[in-house]
C-alpha cells in the first residue's frame, strides 16, 4: 500500500485515541488489513500523533444534522491514559480489574487488555515518581528557613560571650533598635575597621560642633 494509505489508516486509529501506544496502533492497523511493515506504521503513527495534537483534532465533527440544521459537535473521546491515571491517583494499589470497572463507569470503551496493560505501566511510573520526587525536589520552606545553630561555646569562654552580648545589647538600645545598630556595623565595615570608623566619628563630631554622631562608641 502507498504511504498515503498508511497515514490514512493510522490517522483514523489515532483520532479515536491520540494516546494509544504505537504497538497497539500497529496491531489495529494490521487487523484492518494494512500490509505495511511495523516500522512504517510506527513512523506514520508518530507523525500522525504529532499532527493531530497540533491541530487539536481527535475525532470527526458533525456540522449539520439530517434536517440541515447545525448539529452539536461530537464530544472529544476520553484519553485512556488520563482516565487510568486519574483512577490510580486515588489508590495506586487497586487491582487492574477494579481500574477497568471504574474506567468503564466513566464511559471509557478501550479494550480491557489495553486498560490492564496501561494500568500496570502507569502504576509503576507513578510509584517510581513518588519515591524519587522528594529527593530531587526543592526543600520544604520550613527546612530552608531553619536558623543556623550557634557553635558550641566552651565554659571558659562563656563569660566573654555574655559580656559581648551585653555590650551589643547596650549598643542596640542606645542606637534605638537593631536596624540602626546594623547600620552602624555597616559603617564600621565600610571604614575598614573600628579605628577607621572612630576617626570618621571624630570628623563628623567636629563638623557637627562637638556633638555625638548618634550612637556611643
Amino acid at each position: 500500500m502507498s504511504q498515503l494509505t498508511i497515514s490514512g489508516v493510522v490517522r483514523q486509529i489515532l483520532t479515536a485515541d491520540p494516546d494509544l501506544p504505537a504497538d497497539e496502533v500497529i496491531k489495529k492497523a494490521l487487523g484492518r488489513g494494512l500490509t505495511a511493515s511495523p516500522k512504517a506504521i510506527r513512523e506514520a503513527a508518530y507523525n500522525a500523533r504529532s499532527d493531530l495534537r497540533k491541530a487539536g483534532k481527535v475525532g470527526p465533527v458533525v456540522t449539520t444534522g439530517t434536517a440541515g440544521k447545525a448539529a452539536p459537535a461530537i464530544a472529544r473521546p476520553q484519553s485512556v491514559s488520563s482516565v487510568v491515571r486519574s483512577i490510580l491517583a486515588a489508590d495506586l494499589d487497586q487491582p487492574a480489574d477494579e481500574v477497568i470497572k471504574k474506567a468503564r463507569a466513566r464511559g471509557l470503551t478501550a479494550p480491557k487488555e489495553q486498560v490492564r496493560k496501561l494500568t500496570k505501566n502507569l502504576r509503576s511510573e507513578m510509584k517510581k515518581a513518588a519515591h524519587t520526587a522528594p529527593a530531587g525536589g526543592p526543600a520544604p520552606v520550613a527546612a530552608r528557613e531553619v536558623p543556623i545553630p550557634l557553635p558550641p561555646v566552651a565554659p571558659a569562654d562563656l563569660a566573654a560571650v555574655l559580656a559581648t552580648v551585653t555590650l551589643v545589647d547596650r549598643v542596640v538600645g542606645a542606637c534605638g533598635g537593631a536596624e540602626s545598630a546594623r547600620q552602624v556595623a555597616e559603617a564600621v565595615r565600610a571604614c575598614g575597621g573600628v579605628d577607621g570608623f572612630l576617626q570618621h566619628v571624630e570628623l563628623v563630631a567636629a563638623i557637627r560642633g562637638g556633638g555625638t554622631a548618634g550612637c556611643p562608641a
